[in-house]
């Protein structure tokens, strides 16, 4: 209820499902190569949980921030307000809490390995989608609903979004944000 756009909880749904699925597929993947405990047990799934918790946190404070920058400074460009202060912030954030990791990590006892390396690949991954994931198609979204362009399927090409959009006849055309124009401003 408190951003009230579905564009913004796409977004964040979208980078807590690739958040849960890296870290997922990462443990398959090293189980039996490295030096400590990868098993699938009360552990995982309680690192699962906080990597969820805390990378929602992270994205709901990133937005959180970009909708007051919207607020104060509404004469500005959508793509301004994302990118002011928003970097910073989550970084600072994520760099403390891994400087605490890892410290557990190789000077914490054998059994929590696991359950910690589970939380270092879970908060790298988490600011990574919150800046990478969540951020772009929140704007993307928002950006596209705004020139009342119907979104049917959203994905990256390079560093333009690329959308394609489906007219009331099931027409398929490509669009690109680079291409857009915003009929108030005709830019």
């Amino acid at each position: 209820l408190r951003f009230k756009k579905w564009q913004w909880a796409t977004g964040a749904t979208l980078s807590l499902a690739h958040d849960a699925l890296i870290v997922i597929g990462l443990f398959s993947m090293l189980y039996g190569f490295v030096p400590f405990n990868l098993e699938v047990n009360q552990a995982f799934i309680a690192a699962i949980l906080t990597i969820i918790g805390y990378a929602i946190n992270d994205t709901v404070v990133v937005f959180d921030r970009i909708r007051e920058y919207l607020g104060m400074y509404p004469k500005r460009n959508l793509k301004d307000n994302v990118n002011n202060s928003t970097l910073s912030r989550t970084i600072n954030t994520s760099g403390t809490t891994l400087v605490t990791l890892l410290a557990i990590f190789f000077f914490g006892g054998e059994t929590i390995r696991g359950f910690i390396f589970a939380l270092t690949v879970g908060v790298i991954v988490g600011t990574v989608a919150t800046i990478f994931i969540a951020t772009p198609i929140a704007y993307d979204l928002t950006y596209c609903s705004e020139l009342g362009i119907g979104v049917y399927k959203l994905f990256s090409e390079g560093k333009t979004g690329c959308m394609v959009y489906v007219d009331g006849c099931g027409n398929v055309e490509p669009l690109y944000l680079k291409d857009l124009q915003d009929p108030a401003t005709g830019k």
